[in-house]
């Protein structure tokens, strides 16, 4: 059962990663300008939202989300080509 939750955590991560992807460039087209967090000159990534639930799943006994935010992750990963979670702009 744990294994069932682990993988269908990790496919909606990679789901909610489509869809704020999608979201994202919707905003960005209509307001012709990216909807990037930052902060100072720091931009923050949707990946953070990953680290996020692997660390409350710790607290939340919930194997979905922490499938979930390893799903944002590696979504993340593979579609920037690189590691990140904050970068400097």
């Amino acid at each position: 059962m744990l294994m069932i939750e682990l993988i269908l955590g990790f496919m909606m991560g990679l789901i909610f990663t489509i869809f704020y992807v999608l979201g994202h460039d919707v905003i960005a087209n209509k307001t012709k300008k990216k909807p990037i967090i930052r902060v100072k000159r720091f931009h923050f990534h949707h990946s953070l939202y990953g680290i996020a639930l692997i660390f409350a799943s710790f607290f939340i006994i919930g194997p979905i989300l922490f499938g979930t935010g390893l799903g944002i992750i590696f979504k993340h990963t593979r579609d920037e080509k690189k590691f990140t979670f904050i970068d400097k702009s």
